[in-house]
């Protein structure tokens, strides 16, 4: 089973090509629907959302879980509505929390998402994410 976890509505409805469909249940105060092969839950943005996503993670085994959202890039080349899969997420808010503030993907899973977007036509780079 696939978990998503994404923090706005509007890229929940990304997981499903626009509008997402209702939520099969609640967990933690926030939405999630589920399907065959993947559940999508929306998170909220902020602190919490590493609770509610804990909270999914006790209630479903996942084979992987990816975490999609919309944000913003400044770097050479990109362009409005270009897909980049991080090789890493630097969480500056943990920098100096004795947790990892550097958290690297799964390169197998890395490499299976920017060949399936090259596949369908997407514009697609590598690169780092940093959160605050």
């Amino acid at each position: 089973m696939i978990i998503v976890f994404a923090a706005m509505d509007s890229e929940v409805g990304t997981c499903f090509a626009g509008a997402a469909p209702a939520p099969t249940q609640v967990i933690d105060g926030n939405p999630v629907i589920e399907s065959d092969a993947l559940i999508v839950c929306r998170t909220g943005i902020g602190p919490r959302s590493a609770e509610v996503a804990g909270a999914v993670l006790q209630r479903y085994e996942a084979s992987a879980v990816l975490s999609v959202g919309i944000a913003g890039g400044l770097a050479a080349g990109l362009a409005i509505g270009d897909l980049i899969i991080c090789t890493h997420v630097d969480r500056e808010s943990h920098r100096h929390s004795g947790e990892a503030s550097t958290l690297f993907c799964d390169a197998s899973l890395r490499r299976e998402g920017v060949d399936v977007a090259r596949a369908i036509g997407l514009q697609v780079s590598e690169g780092s994410s940093l959160t605050v």
